[in-house]
């Protein structure tokens, strides 16, 4: 019996070059690769972050500084056995876990390695390390799955864990942030299977539990990007389905499984109608995904949604942060130069010459991955590629905000939650996933030799335009320590002094001018590489992915070391993020300072500021005094509440107007200063000395300072709009006059004959007791907060909102025992659908993936 050779199938044209690559082969042993490419990411890991590996050594910048404050106080309420919910420490208190600031036993992923920490001596910040390796784990298989080269799998891998962006993140303390990057190509990669048809189940179950565990590390704007990224993806594979329908091509691999298929739609129904069934099919598991995993972090979600309502990022008329927080850190369009030329800015912090606030480092995205990103949007065809592009755009152009209005805009008014965040340029770390893609599409298709003469064209090319761009950074030099310096010193924001400026300025240059050539030697040489690889045949595919990883490498390294390590580049210690544990320690032990406050007698709140005329700068926005018990009207959070953000502007212009009532009814009793106050009969200095870094404090007792709670005879209604201004005119007397948002039960009677004592006072309750001759206002200098319940002599009553901010009860006559009990109830119904939603996720992809072994080819019967 015979039979003739089969025919090779023709690639479909719909298809790249890359994606009519096989992405497993016989020779290609996909399990070796996969190990290669894993000590690969481990190599890189050590390489980058050796003093973190090897010395023991950790990140302790502002930020980190600020995230052990909040585990301080979490760890001690754990430790007395309570949850902890709210803070007391910072802003007169807030919500600790709505607010995000400090979560315990939320993220599944920490009790593992907190194990291997703490039992297998393993670095101390292994969870940022691990993190990072998932987030280059997922990008190899992202690019690998759409039929990437081996090595150019390998490398898009170490380049995204290298990229800038995700090493200045974790560098400088915000962790949740950089592990929240690690879903974002494992979600872009289990959409894209189950998109394809490879494995329903399995694919569904992984991308629910993948969102659901995004969430669940806390930081949202990321996961709202991991979702927008999977939706992006849903749209433009849905629009191209349905575009090759209405010309009449069929789809080769369809989401819905085949034998269901069949009975939703005929094999031989219009392509239209299978097209669409397709699409429909694929957005009804998306939706069905996304409710799981919702439900799987409703445990955070769940507060967390509550709670953004009343604070700075939800409050807004709009029901958003307001549009000029919102946009404060939009990136300018002139700001893409940094993408190639990393210090074309300034790089970052005092040098920084840009359009934001302030920023620590560049979004610079790498000369060769770069270049071949370009190799990809030139010549490979394919929607993969056309997708890959497709999102850095919508990425950079959301990055532009108040910028680019004609795409921030919509976005921030109808798109659903969109408006709750801010710092647009965060969006960017899309842009770095997608043009990572790009690399490695237009990587393999070199790699492949795709193109025949027209490639070695292109590649000649390209080395006569690296060469060119060399020389012209050559000759440029003078003009960087020069004409540029004039140009530039008027963008220095460090400082207002004409010669300091151009001093700046002429450091910026500097730095420019040798970006200038580093930048341009490495695309010569990588140029060169590309060309030798094109025009000599016998030189393999992977001493050139060799070539390439180690330029790539190269190139990022040259960036990342002024990330993390900026003292180096800036001879300024206090820059320093790379730490001795020691140094956590430094802050977190006590000193003089701390020392004669606790001394002090309680309860009281402190002011802390570092002068008359900066009263709301660095230490007032400290969060070290948390750590030591010590309650603070300041701190640091970007999600405070909306009223208290509120009151600390009317205190502001009270102050200025010598009206010290706003600070007063906030029982601050001790003002910390930076400098020694002019005299004034109501403060009285009780302490002076030096804090734990050798910085000069003063402590004032205020002698005008009400107590923790007080009762009131009087009390004005006036709209919530009206009270800062009233607050900070002073023309209210707030000791015997309450401002209130609506009219009491109970008429108090003007008088003073009465009594308040404070019982019980932890993070959760507040037992008080009163004892009144005539109906008055106990008014307790507590920041209002509707999950605050009260009892009267163990009733349920009503909380007024008092001076904007503070807490009331109106009361009759006689002695009363008041109790305020923080309301969990939210959390625990929300940590009750989480962990059934995780277990039937887990549930789901255990059968899946036992079903697919029992079903695999080696378990079959012959």
């Amino acid at each position: 019996m015979s039979a003739k050779t089969p025919r090779p199938a023709r690639p479909d044209p719909r298809k790249s070059r890359v994606e009519a690559q096989p992405a497993r082969t016989a020779r290609s042993r996909p399990g070796r690769v996969a190990v290669a490419a894993i000590i690969l990411l481990l190599l890189a890991i050590a390489v980058l972050y050796r003093e973190i590996v090897f010395d023991g050594k950790v990140f302790f910048a502002s930020d980190n500084q600020a995230a052990t404050s909040f585990a301080a106080v979490g760890k001690s309420q754990l430790a007395e056995g309570t949850y902890p919910v709210w803070n007391p420490y910072l802003f007169s208190g807030m919500p600790s876990y709505g607010s995000l600031a400090y979560t315990p036993y939320v993220y599944p992923v920490n009790f593992v390695l907190s194990v291997l920490v703490r039992y297998l001596f393993f670095p101390q910040y292994t969870w940022l390390l691990f993190h990072t390796f998932l987030t280059g784990l997922g990008t190899f298989l992202l690019v690998r799955s759409r039929g990437a080269h081996a090595g150019a799998a390998a490398a898009a891998g170490v380049f995204m864990m290298w990229m800038p962006n995700l090493v200045a993140v974790g560098a400088n303390g915000h962790g949740s942030q950089a592990c929240a990057v690690a879903y974002l190509p494992f979600a872009l990669f289990f959409w894209d299977r189950l998109w394809r048809g490879r494995g329903l189940l399995v694919n569904a179950a992984a991308l629910a539990i993948t969102l659901g565990l995004s969430m669940l590390r806390g930081h949202l704007q990321i996961s709202y990007y991991t979702y927008a990224l999977v939706g992006l993806h849903g749209v433009y594979f849905g629009a191209a389905r349905v575009v090759d329908a209405l010309r009449g091509r069929d789809a080769e691999a369809s989401p819905v499984p085949g034998r269901l298929r069949a009975r939703l739609v005929a094999a031989t129904a219009p392509p239209l109608r299978r097209a669409l069934v397709d699409v429909g099919f694929a957005a009804v598991v998306l939706a069905a995904v996304v409710a799981v995993s919702l439900a799987m972090c409703a445990v955070l979600y769940g507060p967390v949604h509550d709670y953004a309502q009343y604070s700075i990022r939800g409050a807004s008329a709009a029901g958003g942060a307001e549009y000029g927080y919102a946009t404060s850190w939009s990136l300018h369009p002139a700001e893409m130069l940094t993408f190639l030329v990393p210090h074309s800015f300034g790089f970052g912090k005092e040098l920084y010459l840009g359009h934001m606030p302030f920023t620590d480092y560049p979004n610079y995205l790498g000369v060769v991955v770069l270049a071949f990103a370009l190799v990809a949007l030139i010549g490979v065809r394919g929607r993969w590629v056309g997708f890959a592009a497709f999102v850095a755009l919508v990425a950079t152009l959301a990055s532009f905000g108040k910028f680019f209005p004609v795409v921030y805009n919509p976005l921030f008014k109808w798109l659903p939650y969109f408006s709750k965040f801010r710092v647009p340029v965060m969006v960017l770390i899309v842009q770095q996933l997608a043009v990572v893609v790009l690399f490695a599409a237009g990587a393999t298709a070199v790699l492949a030799r795709a193109g025949g003469e027209n490639s070695r064209r292109w590649a000649l090319r390209g080395l006569v335009a690296a060469g060119v761009a060399f020389l012209a950074a050559l000759f440029t030099q003078g003009y960087w320590t020069g004409g540029f310096v004039g140009a530039a010193a008027s963008h220095v924001r460090a400082t207002q002094n004409p010669e300091q400026q151009r001093m700046i300025a002429r450091m910026a240059g500097e730095f420019l001018a040798r970006d200038l050539v580093q930048t341009s030697l490495i695309g010569l040489a990588l140029a060169g590489a590309v060309f030798a690889f094109v025009a000599n045949r016998r030189m393999s595919a992977a001493l050139l992915a060799g070539v390439v990883l180690v330029l790539g490498m190269a190139d990022y390294y040259r960036v990342d070391r002024f990330i993390l390590h900026p003292e180096r580049f800036r001879s300024y210690d206090a820059y320093r993020v790379i730490h001795d544990p020691a140094e956590t320690t430094r802050y977190s032990t006590t000193d003089d300072m701390v020392d004669a406050l606790r001394k002090l007698e309680g309860p009281y709140r402190i002011f802390p500021m570092d002068s008359p005329q900066r009263p709301f700068s660095a230490l007032f926005g400290s969060n070290r005094f948390m750590v030591f018990g010590i309650e603070s009207i300041g701190g640091y959070h970007p999600a405070k509440l909306s009223w208290y953000e509120q009151y600390l502007k009317a205190l502001a212009e009270g102050l200025a107007g010598g009206n010290f009532q706003p600070l007063d009814m906030m029982n601050v009793r001790y003002v910390v200063s930076g400098t020694r106050l002019p005299e004034l009969p109501r403060l009285r200095p009780v302490w002076s000395g030096q804090d734990f870094e050798q910085q000069p404090r003063v402590i004032y007792e205020n002698l005008g300072a009400f107590p923790r709670a007080w009762v009131a005879g009087g009390y004005r209604v006036v709209s919530l709009d009206e009270t800062p201004a009233l607050l900070a005119a002073g023309d209210v007397d707030l000791r015997h006059t309450a401002l209130l948002d609506r009219k009491p039960a109970i008429e108090p009677v003007p008088g003073d004959s009465a009594q308040v004592t404070v019982v019980k006072r932890s993070a959760r309750e507040l037992s008080l007791a009163v004892e009144l001759d005539r109906p008055g206002l106990v008014v307790v200098s507590e920041i209002y907060y509707p999950d605050w319940k009260a009892t009267v002599d163990g009733a349920p009553a009503e909380v007024l909102r008092a001076n904007h901010v503070l807490r009331a009860l109106a009361l009759g006559a006689g002695r009363h025992q008041i109790a305020f009990r923080y309301d969990a109830s939210l959390l625990n119904r929300s940590a009750a659908m989480s962990v059934a939603a995780f277990a039937l996720s887990l549930l789901a992809l255990s059968g899946a993936l036992v079903a697919s072994w029992k079903g695999a080819p080696w378990k079959r019967s012959s």
